[in-house]
């Protein structure tokens, strides 16, 4: 029910921001920008996107995932999930947005294989392997190989800490390099 009421409500701002002329359009989107810091990064990436978005998205994800181990701060990974989605829906970008899951992953696994962990600490990465190979096959080729890459260099670090979490990045870049192969092939 919570959903059609959200559609419901979207179709009704649709209309109504469609019978605004552009003055005023300008006018509610200048509200936006000055309402939050992430409407404006939204809408910077969007309008004014530079090659340095991507390295600010990749700091505040890496910062998330994998704080300074000195600082008080604890791993925030939804907030670093919360980032990748919307870069996503900034750039539309499917290459910069897998090169940010990876940068998420990364970030994590070196923080295990420094520091250590337990079994909670792999599931949010193992769930973000999974989307990365979900949409890897999407990506331009050159992009592809470059996953492919940093994944088998995940599943290497991977190993210092076990849980099982470097076998199953082995696993996922043996399928990917599989189903590229046989593209390839075809």
């Amino acid at each position: 029910m919570a959903e059609k009421e959200g559609k419901q409500r979207w179709s009704e701002i649709k209309a109504r921001l469609r019978a605004l002329n552009q003055g005023e359009l300008v006018a509610l989107v200048g509200d936006l920008y000055r309402a939050s810091a992430d409407n404006r990064r939204i809408l910077h990436t969007r309008f004014l996107g530079s090659a340095n978005d991507i390295e600010m998205y990749r700091q505040l994800i890496t910062e998330a995932v994998a704080p300074d181990p000195f600082s008080k701060r604890f791993p925030q990974v939804s907030e670093a999930k919360r980032l990748i989605r919307e870069y996503k829906l900034a750039t539309n970008d499917p290459a910069a947005t897998t090169d940010l899951m990876l940068s998420f992953i990364e970030a994590g696994t070196d923080q295990a294989a420094e520091y250590g962990c337990d079994g909670d600490d792999i599931d949010p990465l193992a769930a973000m392997v999974g989307e990365v190979e979900k949409v890897v096959l999407d990506l331009p080729p050159p992009a592809q190989e470059e996953t492919l890459e940093r994944l088998w260099g995940i599943a290497a670090t991977a190993e210092k800490f076990g849980w099982g979490f470097g076998e199953y990045v082995e696993e996922v870049a043996a399928r990917v390099s599989g189903q590229m192969n046989r593209r390839a092939e075809s």
